[in-house]
C-alpha cells in the first residue's frame, strides 16, 4: 500500500466510524495480536527476517477492528494493524486490511464494497489472527505466495443452506496496489511495488464435520508507470561456446521482447475435515500460471498437509509443504544462474552481474518442509504455540537472502517459533 493510499485509506474509515457511531443501532470492537520470537540455524536470512540471531520481527502484529450495525441491512467494518513494513526492513508499518460498507438484502445475499481480504485461502479472512488457527505460522509455502491478500473492490456471495451444510459462491473484483521485495545477490535488498487487478469466484461446502473450498482466479500484474515489462530475453551467441542472455536493452543483442501485463491464473483446492473424534486434517493446493510461453511467465505449484490431535488444551500437529517453480520460469532461473562469461571477453563481469541480478528477480522457488508443533490454549481467547521447521532448499529459494555470489542451494534449514497469540 501507497503511503498515498493508505492516508486515504485511514482518513475514509476515520470518517466512517465518525458518522457510523452516530446513527449506528449497534458497534462493538475487538483487538487482536501475535507477540514472536523466530530463530534459526543459517546465518542467512529466511523470510525475510529470520536467521541464527533471532528476531521478534517475523509473526508479531498488532490489530484492533470496529463494526458497525447500521440497521439489518447495512453494516460498516474497518480494521487497522502495526505489523512489520512490506516497504522497509528496519521499520513497522500501518495496514488497514478491512475497511468496507456490507449490505445484506436477504439471509442468503451478502455484498461488500471497500478495502477487503482475497477469499483465496481457507484461512484468509483471518490469517493475521492467530489465536483462530493452531500453526504456530500458518505454512509458507502456501500464504507466503502473495505478499498482499488484500484488495480494493466489489464482493459478492449467495449461500445456500441444506440441514446442516450451506454452500456459498463468493465472487470479486477490484484491484490493489502490490508490494514486492526482492532480494539479488549483487545489490541486496530491493523494494517496489506494482499494480493488481484482481477477480475470481470461490466455491465453498461448509459441513458439521468439514469445510471443503475450490476458486479459480485471475490476476493482472501492471508496472505502476505502465511501462511494458519484460517478457522474452534472448541469447546471444558469441561463439566459442560463450554467450548470454540480453536482460537489459544496453547490451548488444536481438531486442528484449515486452508485455503491458502479465496474467496469472490461480487455482486453489482446500480441505479442512475431522477424521475422528479430536483429529483433524487440513490440506490445501495452489496451482498459478501465466498463460502463453514467455520466458518471465508465472509458473509454481504449491501444498501442505497437516493431522492435528486435539489433547484438551494442547493441540498437537505435524505438517509437510511444498513449493515449486516450475515451466519457462524455472528454466530461465536455471539457465541465468548458469552462465558463465569468460573472463578474457569485453565487460565479462558486468555481464555475469546481469544474469545473476536477472535470476534473482525471476524469483523461483525450489523448497520442501516438515513441521512439527503444538498450540496450548491458555484461555479462550489466546494460546501459546511451539513449531520446530526443517526446510530442504532444492535448486533456487527466493525466500532465501544468499549471502554470496552463489545463489543458496542443497541446503536444510533449521527454524524454532515460540509465539503468543490473543484476541479480545
Amino acid at each position: 500500500m501507497t503511503v498515498r493510499s493508505m492516508v486515504s485509506g485511514m482518513v475514509a474509515s476515520g470518517l466512517l466510524m465518525a458518522g457510523g457511531l452516530a446513527c449506528a443501532q449497534e458497534w462493538s470492537g475487538s483487538a487482536y495480536g501475535t507477540v514472536g520470537y523466530t530463530v534459526s540455524d543459517r546465518s542467512y536470512r529466511y523470510l525475510r527476517f529470520i536467521d541464527d540471531q533471532g528476531t521478534v520481527r517475523k509473526d508479531s502484529v498488532l490489530g484492533g477492528q470496529v463494526d458497525v450495525r447500521f440497521n439489518p441491512q447495512w453494516a460498516a467494518t474497518v480494521q487497522v494493524k502495526v505489523a512489520p513494513s512490506m516497504a522497509d526492513e528496519a521499520k513497522w508499518g500501518v495496514n488497514v486490511p478491512w475497511a468496507f460498507v456490507s449490505w445484506r438484502p436477504g439471509n442468503d445475499w451478502l455484498v461488500r464494497a471497500g478495502r477487503q481480504r482475497l477469499p483465496l485461502y481457507l484461512n484468509s479472512e483471518s490469517v493475521d489472527v492467530g489465536q483462530t488457527y493452531d500453526f504456530a505460522r500458518l505454512p509458507q509455502h502456501f500464504y507466503g505466495l502473495m505478499p498482499s491478500n488484500e484488495f480494493g473492490g466489489l464482493y459478492a456471495s449467495r449461500s445456500w443452506t441444506q440441514g446442516n451444510d450451506e454452500l456459498s459462491v463468493d465472487a470479486y473484483g477490484g484491484e490493489s496496489s502490490l508490494p514486492l521485495r526482492a532480494y539479488t545477490r549483487d545489490g541486496g535488498i530491493d523494494h517496489f511495488s506494482d499494480d493488481g487487478r484482481y477477480s475470481g469466484l470461490a466455491l465453498t461446502l461448509r459441513q458439521p464435520t468439514a469445510t471443503w473450498r475450490v476458486g479459480a482466479h485471475r490476476f493482472l500484474i501492471l508496472k505502476k508507470d505502465r511501462t511494458d515489462m519484460g517478457a522474452n530475453f534472448p541469447y546471444v551467441d558469441t561463439g566459442f561456446g560463450t554467450g548470454y542472455y540480453k536482460v537489459d536493452d544496453r547490451m548488444p543483442g536481438p531486442d528484449i521482447g515486452r508485455a503491458s501485463h502479465k496474467t496469472i491464473h490461480v487455482f486453489t483446492l482446500g480441505a479442512d475435515v475431522e477424521l475422528a473424534p479430536a483429529w483433524r486434517m487440513v490440506s490445501e493446493i495452489v496451482r498459478s500460471q501465466s498463460p502463453g510461453h514467455a520466458d518471465a511467465n508465472w509458473s509454481t505449484i504449491s501444498g501442505y498437509l497437516a493431522l492435528f490431535h486435539r489433547m484438551e488444551r494442547f493441540t498437537p500437529y505435524v505438517s509437510f509443504s511444498r513449493l515449486k517453480s516450475m515451466g519457462t520460469m524455472a528454466r530461465l532461473s536455471e539457465a541465468l544462474d548458469n552462465v558463465n562469461y569468460p573472463a578474457y571477453m569485453p565487460s565479462s563481469a558486468l555481464v555475469n552481474q546481469a544474469q545473476r541480478v536477472a535470476a534473482d528477480y525471476v524469483g523461483a522457488m525450489d523448497e520442501t518442509a516438515w513441521a512439527v508443533g503444538t498450540s496450548l490454549a491458555i484461555t479462550s481467547q489466546s494460546k501459546l504455540k511451539f513449531e520446530w521447521m526443517r526446510t530442504e532448499i532444492g535448486k533456487r529459494s527466493a525466500y532465501v537472502d544468499s549471502p554470496g555470489l552463489q545463489a543458496v542451494r542443497q541446503q536444510h534449514i533449521n527454524v524454532l517459533t515460540a509465539n503468543f497469540s490473543f484476541v479480545y
